[in-house]
């Protein structure tokens, strides 16, 4: 395993002359990560992306982040414009996903550390939200082959959209994919990794991999993480809002899973598409046992 001169030399300026031990890189190939270990004994991770949208992305949200979440998201020791290559320090501890799913100590946990998140910039109101969201669906429809998607769910998805009207919802910096593969648990503690999604929107945006996946059929394991994220229940779980988030996100799902030839991830993603378009008229429905006015 060798890394790319420029990236090798980055990784030397960080740590001194370091080498690499561990290839944690994704099968899609969005972005190479490597833990490397330097000579005097530290250990990093270089990341380098193929996207330089998320090489930006990462960078700027590792910079927001830095002081209110210190310790629990990796530090950026260096970059790297050119080779779009990032260094950062390396959390310690177990990827989430190697751990049982059913610990409910652990998403009560990791619901704390997102609201942290979403706290650590000031939220401001999201204006045109409609026009966001509507552009943001026509991109990925755009973007599907044929019979990628089915007309009935484009359609289902549209109105999704057009139903929140003239809203303007308070947006937070969200984490983007916030789910059990980018945590890192210690002890009891759990921290974050992959920032390169991060962007502003609705909290409900980073509720949506595990609203879709780990939870369903476990409104327990949904309950905790609500719980940690908003003790005093004072978060509001808008339906309309979800609904209209959850269809655009879940047709950027199956299109992504198509792309990656990740045939499972299509299969769920289609399914949960399914189940917006068939509450369509009754949110109370697509929430389940969640709907109970203010979080629930």
């Amino acid at each position: 395993m060798t890394l790319p001169p420029a990236v090798e030399a980055l990784a030397a300026r960080a740590l001194g002359p370091a080498r690499p031990v561990a290839d944690l890189s994704w099968d899609h190939g969005e972005a190479l990560v490597v833990a490397v270990e330097s000579t005097r004994g530290g250990r990093a991770i270089v990341k380098v992306h193929r996207d330089p949208r998320t090489y930006r992305t990462e960078i700027a949200a590792y910079r927001a982040v830095a002081g209110p979440l210190a310790g629990d998201v990796p530090r950026l020791l260096a970059h790297d414009d050119a080779a779009r290559a990032l260094v950062l320090t390396e959390l310690r501890g177990t990827p989430a996903d190697r751990l049982p799913a059913g610990d409910e100590a652990l998403h009560r946990a990791a619901g704390a550390l997102l609201r942290r998140l979403h706290d650590a910039v000031a939220p401001a109101r999201l204006r045109h939200w409609r026009r966001r969201l509507a552009g943001r669906l026509a991109w990925w429809v755009e973007r599907a082959g044929d019979g990628v998607l089915a007309p009935a769910d484009v359609a289902a998805a549209r109105a999704a959209v057009d139903a929140v009207g003239d809203a303007e919802p308070l947006g937070v910096l969200t984490h983007g994919d916030w789910q059990r593969r980018n945590w890192i648990v210690d002890g009891r503690r759990v921290r974050a990794i992959d920032l390169e999604h991060a962007r502003r929107d609705v909290w409900l945006l980073d509720l949506q991999r595990l609203w879709w996946g780990d939870w369903r059929g476990a409104p327990h394991l949904r309950a905790a993480f609500l719980a940690g994220y908003d003790p005093a229940g004072e978060v509001a779980l808008d339906p309309v809002a979800f609904r209209a988030v959850a269809a655009v996100q879940l047709v950027a799902t199956v299109v992504w899973a198509v792309e990656h030839g990740d045939g499972a991830h299509a299969v769920a993603a289609r399914d949960a598409l399914g189940a917006v378009a068939a509450a369509e008229g009754t949110p109370e429905a697509l929430l389940g046992d969640a709907w109970a006015g203010p979080r629930g």
